[in-house]
């Protein structure tokens, strides 16, 4: 059975309406595409508003009318249609019926979930609706980009990497607790126009769009001003001016004011007017509709509505689950269930034991055998590209390893790394022997004071480290024990350095290892014994309460994660139920319009 809510799926990977799909047919069939194949007539329909002092008031909520496109559906039987074929056995015509079901589905959800909104049942956070315009934001900067290496290369000139500025994200990540307590913080926040502001309106600025003085330009001297017009930083921002020229031109000529509705087509050329009012005006002038992009109506019509409905979806999943909850009974059951299945698994086969802990997607609860498993954490300090390169070419000279190595280590010496704060680089790069010095100094007296050593290392992982791997992974990487080298499946430096920390067995101590990648701090982090876990146990060494836990808590989260998937996929069919019955009367198919998409699929 195909399950119902692939809708969801469907509304994220529509793309972006009238600007694909139509380049596929010979034929300049634009207008034949942007035809509707089903329309669900708008409603007025009475709820009950909920109030701050948790009363309802009566009131009225008034959908819009919603289209689904022959294009629309065309752009969905390409991603799915063969599937559907292939594994369900559905013929083309089934296939685009079944497709146009879910699209209608998807509307209807999209109108549940205004409803729920309108009643005051949902609130958007402003940071959600900030996180939607960054991303609008990511795509228009990648579209222009683009623009902007064509251009410097028409002129000759070099094509600049995007600098730095507030809008970019750190160059590493920043320390996240696996287990944070969940926090109910809305309530700290105002309200306004029904979203919780827990941040202020997001606006495009710091490193995105062209960057101009306009200190200079708008109070400077006469003088000053013509100087800064012949400064590279002018003649970079108004690269970046002519790379929306172009953006907002290719718009111009894609969208086909005529397969729009008679009020998109209106929206659309108001925009178009405002547009050309900054038509004749220099770079400076006109790269100031670059912030103004959010209020265009294309802008929300090509890429923003598309992110909002996908927002609306997650804020209909927490709608659906915000009741859900686990008992104490429940998790001890839970326990007990995962613990029996993992003992009858285990015990019948060892060789499952040891896939588990590879996989380590699980949270193992019975431990039956010593299979020499251990856990460790590491700094990597990386060589710098310009290393790597002269280590490659080394090796091209057909020489013993003995002599990479000692090649590749007195390189290690000679590396410099950056100190993070807050995930970003800071200061100034380090030499590798301060660096070195630093970790011994602070890790040599925890030499088996696990807690210690565990949270210690954690620190100086965010300060120095640069494998993404191990930022924020609670246990590390796990390896198994072996006499014979090389099958752990790291480089063979790390897997010895490794292996020598098991070997002596103490919790906290540091071995260095250098590979191609760079120099390794390794830290033995955990070794796994035979034993069955207990509820209050913690999942590792590391017990400060919040990135590492009890079992207790680790079982509670899985099992309500458990409980609110199930929750949200029973509500999806239910409510699908209820809006397919409701709405029957108000939704109309046009089969006919979308006959010649199911011939063109038959071949």
């Amino acid at each position: 059975m195909i399950k119902k809510l692939l809708t969801i799926l469907l509304c994220i990977a529509l793309g972006l309406g009238v600007l694909s799909g139509c380049r596929l047919f010979v034929l300049n069939e634009e207008k034949d595409l942007a035809e509707s194949v089903a329309v669900i007539a708008s409603r007025t329909l009475p709820i009950k508003i909920k109030k701050d002092n948790g009363g309802f008031e009566d009131s009225m909520f008034t959908s819009e009318e919603r289209v689904v496109s022959k294009l629309e559906l065309y752009n969905v039987f390409r991603q799915y249609g063969q599937d559907y074929q292939s594994q369900y056995g559905m013929s083309a015509q089934e296939a685009y019926d079944k497709l146009l079901d879910q699209l209608i589905e998807r509307e209807l959800l999209i109108n549940e979930a205004q409803r729920l909104i309108a009643a005051n049942l949902i609130k958007f956070r402003q940071s959600e609706l900030n996180q939607i315009w960054k991303n609008v934001y990511d795509q228009i900067d990648d579209e222009l980009y683009e623009f902007e290496t064509e251009i410097a290369k028409e002129y000759d000139q070099e094509i600049y990497i995007r600098g730095q500025g507030e809008d970019l994200e750190p160059d590493w990540p920043v320390l996240e607790y696996a287990y944070a307590p969940d926090e109910d913080e809305d309530s700290d926040y105002e309200i306004k126009d029904n979203i919780i502001m827990d941040e202020e309106p997001w606006q495009p600025e710091g490193s995105r769009g062209p960057i101009f003085d306009y200190s200079i330009i708008e109070h400077g001297a006469e003088k000053a001003k013509q100087a800064y017009f012949k400064t590279d930083e002018y003649r970079l921002a108004a690269l970046k001016t002519e790379a929306l020229r172009r953006f907002l031109q290719g718009i111009r000529e894609r969208i086909n004011p005529d397969i729009l509705s008679p009020a998109n087509a209106a929206k659309f050329e108001a925009d178009l007017k405002k547009i050309d009012q900054y038509k004749n005006t220099p770079p400076h002038e006109f790269a100031k509709l670059y912030t103004q992009l959010q209020d265009f109506w294309f802008i929300r019509y090509l890429y923003y509505e598309n992110a909002y409905n996908a927002m609306l979806f997650n804020k209909l999943q927490e709608y659906a689950e915000k009741d859900v909850a686990v008992t104490e009974e429940e998790v001890k059951a839970y326990y007990n269930k995962k613990l029996a299945e993992q003992k009858a698994s285990f015990d019948a086969d060892i060789s499952n034991y040891i896939s588990a802990l590879k996989d380590g997607n699980d949270l193992i609860l019975y431990h039956p055998q010593d299979v020499k498993w251990f856990y460790v954490k590491h700094i990597l300090i990386p060589f710098s590209d310009e290393q790597k390169a002269k280590i490659d070419e080394y090796k091209k000279l057909g020489v013993s390893e003995e002599a990479v190595k000692a090649f590749r280590d007195k390189l290690a010496g000679q590396i410099t790394s950056y100190a993070h704060e807050f995930g970003y680089n800071v200061g100034e790069p380090k030499h590798i022997s301060v660096i070195e010095n630093e970790i011994y100094g602070k890790m040599k007296h925890l030499e088996g004071k696990s807690s210690s050593a565990e949270r210690k290392f954690e620190q100086l992982i965010f300060k120095y480290n640069t494998d993404p791997g191990i930022f924020n992974n609670v246990k590390g990487y796990g390896m198994q024990y072996a006499t014979e080298k090389g099958e752990s499946g790291y480089q063979l430096e790390f897997e010895e350095a490794s292996f020598k920390l098991f070997e002596k067995g103490v919790l906290g101590a540091i071995e260095k290892a250098v590979t191609d990648y760079g120099v390794h701090y390794i830290m033995l982090s955990s070794i796994v014994k035979p034993e069955t876990k207990q509820l209050g146990e913690y999942t590792s060494v590391f017990q400060d309460g919040l990135h590492d836990t009890t079992y207790q808590k680790a079982l509670e989260k899985e099992l309500l994660d458990k409980k609110k998937a199930d929750a949200f996929t029973n509500y999806q069919n239910q409510i699908l139920k209820q809006l397919n019955r409701e709405w029957k009367p108000y939704i109309t198919i046009y089969k006919d319009r979308y006959k010649r998409l199911v011939k063109l699929a038959k071949g």
